[in-house]
């Protein structure tokens, strides 16, 4: 198009010019001038057809969840132990309890194995002092203690021929304060004598007998109540009645093999002196 336009321009203006119509060589010349001037045409890019659109593929399901069978639990039958019973703690052997009180009063003392008891009461002179010990059903044991007036004294208590105490019940009529300590049977605190060898006391009193002794010669020279001695094993049994008399006494009694202990019920003073085999 553009080549159309400009040729006549030119033609026009080389008849202004030359004042008549140019030659043919001219007009050839002037047109192949005129051309190779022009620039080139540039290409148009050739037109690239779109790709033809792709379905989406459709979207496969997920399969559906199955869920896993659940199992029975299977219990397999255990053996039932029964719970122990928590065993009581035991006394320790050197170790001292001691109760103290004023008037009536009830101990709980199942705990205690086999020892003595020193029992002290201040009571009035015309005041009844009584201990006793019971089961675990309350039936009365034994009948440690009583008398009127004051009491100082020492008592065997849950000895191997004795029934377990569970219990103490102190009774002081009219009112009094009191102590008891117990101590038990292998305690450094029990009053002992070496054989051989003398010992005094007054009242009520449990002596460990260290050594293979043979006799006991006792005097009891004041008292008007039950002057009583026995003799005992390492753990408390009994093993022989030795003195049951009423008054003043002097006496010597045979001591049986494997005494460890002498037990004394008695009022007043008293002494005894033992001899070895």
């Amino acid at each position: 198009m553009k080549a159309r336009i400009i040729i006549p321009i030119c033609i026009s203006i080389l008849v202004a010019l030359f004042g008549c119509s140019p030659s043919k060589a001219v007009l050839e010349a002037v047109l192949q001038e005129t051309l190779a001037a022009m620039p080139t045409q540039t290409a148009y890019p050739t037109y690239t057809n779109i790709p033809i659109h792709t379905n989406v593929p459709t979207r496969t399901q997920n399969p559906t969840y199955t869920p896993k069978p659940t199992l029975e639990p299977v219990f397999e039958p255990t053996e039932t132990t029964t719970p122990s019973s928590t065993p009581m703690p035991t006394q320790d052997p050197n170790i001292n309890v001691v109760l103290s009180g004023f008037q009536d009063s009830v101990e709980n003392v199942n705990m205690w194995g086999p020892g003595v008891l020193t029992i002290i009461s201040i009571p009035t002179k015309t005041d009844n002092f009584i201990v006793s010990t019971f089961n675990a059903n309350g039936e009365l044991i034994n009948v440690l203690v009583n008398t009127i007036g004051g009491y100082s004294g020492v008592r065997p208590f849950n000895w191997a021929d004795e029934e377990k105490a569970e219990q103490i019940q102190i009774q002081t009529y009219f009112g009094g304060n009191w102590t008891i300590i117990f101590s038990p049977i292998y305690s450094e605190d029990i009053h002992s004598l070496t054989v051989p060898g003398t010992y005094k006391a007054t009242g009520d009193d449990v002596v460990r007998i260290l050594g293979n002794a043979s006799t006991a010669s006792f005097i009891v020279n004041q008292g008007e109540e039950n002057f009583f001695v026995s003799a005992h094993e390492n753990d408390g049994n009994t093993l022989e009645y030795l003195v049951n008399e009423i008054g003043p006494y002097r006496g010597t009694v045979m001591i049986p093999p494997g005494t460890s202990f002498l037990v004394v019920e008695a009022s007043g003073e008293w002494q005894v002196d033992v001899k070895a085999r």
